[in-house]
């Protein structure tokens, strides 16, 4: 029996990539695009991974984010939902006293 088929698609030149590269290269070696790449690169949403997330028009604590907060930069802290799958992620920098946020998983993206 061969090699695995992610093996084969993956290449020697993913030795010594994490996991979030290494998903990276899969999608691109698969041609994968827009949302459907997304998904491919959450696939391995870890906690402490660095991400940007979407936060316009999110509200936290009583604090509505405006809509020019698109790529707020942070880490993820842990998963809190599973359906529909969200995160709470620990944000860079504080918005009006909020650090962190509970954010929908098609608003992350990775850092």
């Amino acid at each position: 029996m061969g090699q695995p088929l992610l093996a084969v698609l993956a290449g020697e030149d993913t030795i010594g990539l994490d996991s979030q590269e290494w998903l990276s290269h899969i999608c691109n070696r698969l041609g994968v695009d827009g949302q459907f790449r997304q998904r491919c690169v959450l696939a391995s949403l870890q906690a402490g991974q660095a991400v940007r997330v979407n936060l316009a028009g999110l509200q936290a604590e009583g604090v509505l984010f405006h809509a020019a907060v698109t790529a707020a930069v942070g880490n993820i802290v842990r998963k809190t939902s599973e359906n529909p799958p969200k995160y709470l992620v620990k944000l860079l920098f504080s918005f009006r006293g909020v650090s962190e946020v509970e954010v929908p998983e098609d608003r992350i993206t990775a850092a």
